[in-house]
């Protein structure tokens, strides 16, 4: 149960020789609401948790991402990748993006969509063998990836699918964007 917020709190406690009630008292909570705190039980307000955190020395943004790590589930909470003192680790936040969603010209992307492997065969077909769609409608890395994410679980689906996906993807972005 216990997460980074519950060890920082904890060892900053320790660090300044005080009881729970001691440290409870410094920042006006009581000496119950800093052993649930230590113990992960509970977790402090991020008001709060800025206050403890700025004494641990740690930056705002180090603050904020390890209160966020802390109130996601179990089994997401390995998708905020941070080191023991709450840096994000930067390797691991692009690893999973594919190379199309960099800013390219339209052979880059090719090339770029040619190579990716997570892409549905019917996708795939169609941006590399669809010369029409590149000229009139010249979709982006983020409506690629978007009709990936949300239809590549029909990996059989023929191209004429797909296209139909990329063309109400847009409109949904654009409806959402000026709505």
């Amino acid at each position: 149960m216990e997460s980074h917020l519950a060890s920082r709190i904890k060892i900053l406690r320790q660090r300044n020789a005080l009881t729970q009630d001691q440290f409870g008292a410094k920042y006006n909570v009581s000496g119950p609401a800093v052993y649930k705190f230590e113990k992960g039980y509970v977790h402090p307000s991020l008001k709060l948790w800025l206050r403890f955190a700025l004494d641990c020395g740690l930056s705002e943004k180090q603050t904020i991402l390890l209160w966020i790590k802390s109130k996601l589930p179990e089994r997401y909470r390995e998708h905020i990748a941070i080191d023991d003192e709450g840096r994000l680790l930067k390797e691991d936040c692009q690893e999973d993006l594919p190379a199309y969603l960099h800013r390219m010209d339209r052979k880059q992307m090719r090339e770029a969509i040619a190579q990716a492997e997570d892409l549905p065969r019917g996708l795939r077909e169609l941006l590399l063998q669809d010369d029409e769609l590149w000229r009139v409608f010249q979709p982006t890395g983020f409506e690629i990836y978007s009709v990936a994410e949300k239809f590549g679980m029909y990996p059989d689906a023929p191209p004429s699918a797909f296209a139909d996906a990329l063309r109400n993807i847009r409109i949904f972005l654009r409806q959402t964007r000026l709505g």
